[in-house]
């Protein structure tokens, strides 16, 4: 377990321990931010009260914003203000209305029991004041109250120790939590068969506004708030940073080095690809400090058990995906050929469970896949003998189908390392159960509607590419898909693909951990 260099840990954590476990492990052990209105609400206030730190009252004098730690007690508070008169008396500000709150009394409690022992001195009772309501509740140090605030301080070490995420609560304390999105209660629950399906999505409302950059020359500088394009000295474009989620710049695209920093700033992640659809790398905001994650990815990464059970299911759902798209197809065209290949793929489904390593398992992937491919070309209502589809080819794609798969497959790639910075991991090879539902999906649909035609390809270096035309063609039909909803088949709601990508990144993030058991592919019907 990840406690290294933890010597004290902040008053606060009591009343997060007292609330809910599984909140203090995703804010103390995952490092987690946790700014939604409320808390920057009070870090505004906080701010406010620390510019006059010494101020004269009536009845004596008030200190402000002391900060003090316990050894004995392993805690470290920064005690709102400290009225000194006839005695001590410690004040702790919360943002709310006046309120019976076992939470805070044991945050006030900790804070005095911290003032005891740095002063050497007994406190008998502090105060809460709640700005809304402009009053004060009066709050005495009992046994009791001492002996809860020592309770929980054990249970906190117990979590950190143990390295375990405590169960969901799953009530309504999680309304309105910051952290639900990474918490994912009812889901989690729903996973492991205890609950039933979560009414309402878990995952944020991220809108997934992608910024492509396709102007070849075309320079990218900032100008205040916004990212201003330029092409031979002339200004071309300009987006405010605010309204994009995601920048991908396509072949011969420059940015400056105070736009990348900017876009950094604003948590914007920033994707290379080719011209010719080859995704080649990406800069990358810091997200959070997840350090027990990225050790529980590496430590499943040398478990080869445990490696090998998260290949498998993520296999699965690839070669499920894949099986439906054809039995759906077959239904519709009433084809034999799609038919049978689909039942080829169901053959190695069914013999997933027993491989017994991973040669074998890419064996098995690589049989699915290739039935999957031998009749792809029926998937395709062609126009033409130039939308021929004959194999997979790449490096350079040799024909237009595979040139647009090798688009499509970059830019998952792209959303799907996005959704999984999000979520915590290192990058993890996520994509695969989604390649024949939105990437291949978004090329049948090009070619079977004629959005692109053979004016939108030049063969050259021995390869066959897409026009600049052409990209603009495909990535108006990758945005389209990737806002398309979908049913989950565990959870009933519906998600745009680009929220499943990170759904999915949170599920696999909490297998990683030891949140969940097993890992579930995403898979339609």
């Amino acid at each position: 377990m990840f406690i290294d260099g933890i010597d004290y840990l902040p008053v606060s954590s009591l009343a997060e321990v007292a609330y809910c476990p599984r909140n203090f492990y995703y804010r103390v052990v995952e490092q987690l931010d946790d700014y939604n209105v409320h808390t920057l609400k009070g870090s505004l206030e906080e701010d406010k009260r620390s510019r006059r730190r010494r101020v004269k009252r009536d009845d004596g004098l008030q200190l402000r914003s002391e900060l003090v730690s316990s050894d004995e007690l392993g805690l470290i508070a920064v005690v709102d203000a400290l009225e000194d008169g006839d005695r001590l008396v410690p004040i702790e500000y919360k943002s709310g209305h006046l309120k019976e709150s076992l939470n805070d009394d044991l945050q006030l409690c900790a804070e005095a029991m911290i003032l005891e022992e740095a002063l050497d001195t007994r406190l008998d009772h502090g105060f809460l004041h709640y700005i809304a309501s402009q009053r004060r509740r009066r709050v005495d140090f009992t046994s009791s109250l001492r002996r809860k605030v020592r309770d929980y301080m054990r249970r906190a070490w117990e979590i950190l120790h143990s390295g375990r995420v405590p169960d969901p609560v799953a009530d309504e304390r999680c309304n309105g939590c910051s952290l639900r999105h990474s918490c994912l209660p009812d889901e989690t629950l729903a996973l492991e068969g205890r609950e039933k399906a979560p009414t309402r999505p878990g995952v944020p409302e991220r809108l997934g506004r992608s910024l492509v950059i396709d102007e070849q020359g075309a320079y990218l500088r900032k100008r205040k708030g916004e990212l201003i394009i330029m092409r031979r000295g002339e200004e071309i474009g300009a987006v405010p940073a605010r309204e994009i989620d995601q920048l991908v710049l396509v072949g011969g695209v420059q940015a400056s080095t105070q736009a990348l920093r900017f876009l950094l700033d604003a948590n914007v992640e920033v994707h290379y690809l080719s011209r010719y659809g080859r995704y080649q790398g990406r800069f990358v905001p810091e997200w959070h400090k997840n350090v027990h994650l990225r050790l529980s990815q590496a430590a499943a990464h040398f478990d080869e058990g445990r490696c090998l059970e998260i290949a498998r299911r993520m296999v699965r759902g690839k070669l499920h995906n894949m099986r439906t798209v054809l039995r759906r197809a077959a239904r519709q065209e009433a084809g034999d050929l799609l038919s049978a290949a689909a039942d080829e793929i169901d053959r190695a489904l069914h013999r997933i469970d027993a491989a017994g390593g991973r040669d074998r398992l890419r064996a098995l992937e690589g049989e699915g896949s290739g039935a999957y491919f031998r009749v792809f070309d029926r998937l395709l209502k062609r126009p033409g003998p130039e939308f021929d589809f004959t194999g997979r080819s790449r490096r350079p794609p040799q024909d237009p189908v595979n040139a647009l798969l090798g688009f499509a497959y970059s830019m998952l790639t792209g959303e799907v390392i996005t959704a999984l910075s999000v979520a915590g991991p290192d990058p993890f090879d996520l994509m695969e159960e989604f390649r024949p539902i939105v990437a291949d999906t978004v090329v049948r649909r090009m070619v079977n509607t004629g959005m692109i035609t053979p004016g939108h390809f030049r063969r050259r270096v021995g390869g066959c590419f897409l026009t600049e035309a052409g990209r603009r063609v495909f990535f108006k039909a990758w945005d389209h898909r990737k806002r398309e909803e979908a049913t989950h088949p565990i959870f009933g709601y519906t998600l745009a693909y680009g929220r499943l990508f990170e759904l999915q990144a949170r599920i696999l993030a909490k297998v990683l951990t030891g949140d969940l058991e097993h890992y579930t592919a995403f898979t339609v019907y």
